[in-house]
């Protein structure tokens, strides 16, 4: 029987991190299938699904404990085995002055609108002739498959007026129900 892992991983960024934590992953058999992982104002932080073999679970928790003498934190968490996912995927990109509140309320209103945050993405830079910070973030949400795209486009874009941003939706042409 295969277990399914989710780990969260973070510590001081340094050389050799993700090597560290992949020799204890592949030491173990365990497989590693998905992952997010980044540098971010110093500190390194990432998602990483792993599935292996039920017996070796226990083992392996154990070893990815053991990363902490080298800085790394691991929180494991049980994860579900990959279903079906159907709906179809939106990519949004924002872009304006930067102050706080914007990803929280365009948070809001997507979930009011029934979509799933899947991936988020975020910098802010100086804008280059105007003086001050801009903001720019990309989101890859999951509308289902029973909401109107159609109506959701508009609403979505809507909100750029009230946060006074520049919003654009885009489907990226995969649609999991085909």
């Amino acid at each position: 029987m295969q277990t399914t892992l989710v780990l969260n991983v973070a510590g001081r960024s340094r050389p050799g991190i993700v090597a560290d934590l992949s020799s204890v992953v592949d030491d173990f058999g365990a497989n590693w299938e998905l992952s997010r992982m980044t540098r971010l104002e110093g500190w390194f932080s990432g998602l990483v699904s792993l599935t292996l073999p039920t017996d070796r679970v226990k083992s392996l928790v154990e070893a990815l404990q053991g990363l902490s003498a080298s800085g790394l934190s691991v929180t494991l968490l049980e994860g579900e085995p990959a279903g079906e996912v159907t709906g179809t995927l939106l990519e949004i990109d924002l872009l304006g002055t930067d102050r706080p509140g914007i990803i929280r309320q365009l948070s809001a209103r997507l979930g009011a609108l029934g979509l799933d945050v899947e991936d988020v993405t975020s910098n802010r830079f100086a804008a280059p002739h105007a003086g001050g910070m801009l903001f720019h973030a990309e989101l890859v949400v999951r509308a289902p498959a029973e909401v109107d795209l159609y109506s959701i486009r508009p609403a979505v874009e809507a909100l750029g007026h009230d946060l006074q941003v520049d919003i654009s939706v885009l489907d990226d042409g995969e649609d999991s129900d085909d």
